[in-house]
């Protein structure tokens, strides 16, 4: 089953989650989402299965994720996922064992 996953990075995780997908899953495209940010009009991918890939950005999606996600028509896809990634602190005080 063909996958096409759009997705952004700011620091290259959600981009390393991306490919780690990608090859678990096989027949993949990746698509940058910033590389569509300057196209107009909807985004009509005929795919069987599409995802997207991205950061958490103070609790959110980043804002040109979510003009993305509002251009993107997925009535041709039979299967949809989402994967966000949030970087951590490590482990502040004392960590349990």
């Amino acid at each position: 089953m063909k996958t096409i996953i759009y997705y952004f990075t700011g620091t290259g995780n959600s981009l390393a989650a991306a490919k780690k997908i990608a090859i678990i899953l096989g027949d993949c495209d990746l698509i940058p989402i910033a590389s569509l940010e300057n196209t107009s009009g909807k985004i009509t991918p005929k795919i069987d299965r599409i995802g997207i890939i991205c950061p958490v950005y103070d609790g959110g999606v980043p804002i040109m994720v979510a003009g993305f996600a509002k251009r993107l028509d997925l009535s041709q896809a039979g299967y949809v996922f989402a994967v966000v990634t949030m970087g951590g602190y490590g482990c502040l005080g004392s960590c349990p064992a």
